[in-house]
C-alpha cells in the first residue's frame, strides 16, 4: 500500500512539473517575443 501511495505523490509531482515547464517555456516565448518588439 505505502508503495501505491508513493508512485501516486510522483505521479502528481511529475504533472506539477510538466505543467511548470510548459508555463516556463511558454513564458521564455513571451519574453522573446518582447524583445523583439524592442529592436523595432
Amino acid at each position: 500500500m505505502w508503495l501505491m501511495e508513493q508512485r501516486f505523490e510522483s505521479l502528481l509531482l511529475f504533472e506539477y512539473y510538466d505543467e511548470f515547464s510548459q508555463l516556463n517555456s511558454c513564458h521564455l516565448e513571451i519574453m522573446e517575443s518582447e524583445e523583439d518588439y524592442s529592436y523595432y
